[in-house]
């Protein structure tokens, strides 16, 4: 039993190393890559949902610009006919 310690001791080593994946050189080298890789990730998912939202409030915005538009043509086509209106009575008491 204690002639097959010394030949286990390198495959334990190598398996706990390989379980932690910054323990090895390579990837302690990539740590910082793979850190800015989820950032930007991150900030990129950040972008979507903000964009998303500016869109819905651009979208509500445009209904509630359209809507306040009708009611400008609806107040001055009202107030069009208010004008011919009075101007034809006038006219009328004008010339009688």
């Amino acid at each position: 039993m204690f002639t097959i310690i010394p030949h286990l001791t390198p495959p334990i080593a190598v398996a706990g190393t390989r379980s932690t994946a910054l323990s090895h050189p390579l990837a302690a080298a990539n740590a910082p890559t793979l850190a800015a890789g989820a950032l930007t990730i991150l900030v990129l998912i950040l972008g979507l949902i903000f964009m998303a939202a500016a869109a819905q409030a651009i979208r509500d915005l445009a209904g509630v610009l359209a809507q306040l538009v009708r009611s400008a043509v609806t107040i001055g086509s009202a107030l069009v006919v208010i004008a011919v209106v009075a101007v034809t009575i006038i006219a009328l008491l004008t010339h009688h």
